[in-house]
């Protein structure tokens, strides 16, 4: 599947999967929500990354904008196949979760936050997924 109809189907499954699976049960003192997970490839055309710098400098420009509340960032190392080269992609990566009370509110602003990154960085795609989870602070 290319890589462009991969964008538009993994997405819309997430979405259906999620509207099926509902709110979760939550014990007492829990409440109900959604956990979102965000993979950044680090990695730039021409054998260059993103520096740390410039991660850090995205986290506190854009990622805390747009969820002041909270976030919780991790490095990562990923892998992905490249139809274009045709062997797979081994990259420094970065991962980014949030768990928000309401994800359609959420959609904005993890939609900003995708689109900043590739904008900035070149990138051609950051891997979403997301889950009922129950929550507490």
């Amino acid at each position: 599947m290319k890589r462009a109809a991969l964008r538009i189907v993994v997405p819309l499954a997430a979405l259906f999967l999620a509207a099926c699976a509902g709110a979760p049960s939550c014990p007492p003192g829990l409440s109900a929500g959604t956990a979102i997970d965000l993979y950044f490839g680090r990695g730039v055309a021409g054998g260059r990354e993103v520096t740390d710098a410039q991660w850090r400098e995205f986290v506190d420009q854009v990622l805390i904008r747009e969820f002041p509340a909270g976030s919780t960032t991790f490095d990562a190392s990923g892998t992905w196949f490249s139809t274009r080269q045709n062997r797979t992609i081994s990259e420094r990566s970065a991962m980014v979760s949030v768990i928000v009370p309401d994800a359609r509110a959420a959609a904005p602003m993890v939609e900003r936050l995708i689109a900043e990154y590739k904008t900035r960085f070149a990138q051609d795609s950051v891997l979403r997924a997301e889950r009922a989870v129950c929550f507490a602070f």
